[in-house]
């Protein structure tokens, strides 16, 4: 009886049909073609698709990495910068630490994304900066302390609030001790 079971169960899955590629990558992959033809609209349109359809994953940050990529380089081949470096902007928000191989990309897009990772931690230091004086007026000497234990490295401007971090440290331990 098991055995027709497992035979029986065998043969509808061999009749499955397989599952339909991953419509993710391969509208990557049509938009990078499309790209190289200097099919720079339609490339977009595509990655558009891409994009909206990537805007529910959280668990695909490469792709969406790889899409902001791709809509930088093509709106860079429509000759439209500022598009392109907001596109790069959103990219350095996903991942700060990612880099274009200068080898790979032209001496223009490198520089429209070092402006755009610059721009991207400029907002990232100001948003610490406000979070650090948000929780210093609060008198939350826990989360101050982690702000300025993540972001100051990164972030220079940082150093104007330690004297008064430090004061509300000292007044946080003396009431403790």
């Amino acid at each position: 009886m098991f055995a027709y079971v497992l035979a029986l169960l065998m043969t509808f899955q061999a009749a499955t049909p397989q599952a339909p590629q991953d419509e993710i990558k391969a509208g990557l992959l049509r938009a990078e073609q499309l790209y190289y033809e200097a099919k720079f609209v339609e490339a977009i349109q595509i990655l558009a698709r891409v994009n909206d359809a990537l805007a529910t994953r959280p668990d695909r940050l490469q792709d969406k990495i790889e899409t902001k990529l791709q809509l930088a380089l093509s709106n860079i081949g429509l000759n439209d910068t500022a598009s392109a470096k907001a596109f790069l902007t959103v990219l350095f928000s996903l991942d700060p630490d990612y880099v274009l191989d200068p080898k790979q990309y032209s001496p223009k897009v490198v520089a429209l994304a070092n402006d755009a990772r610059n721009e991207q931690n400029r907002m990232r230091c100001e948003v610490a900066n406000q979070d650090a004086r948000r929780t210093l007026a609060a008198g939350d000497a826990v989360g101050l302390l982690s702000v300025l234990q993540v972001m100051k490295p990164k972030c220079p401007n940082l150093a104007d609030v330690e004297p008064d971090a430090a004061e509300l440290l000292y007044k946080t331990g003396l009431t403790a001790y």
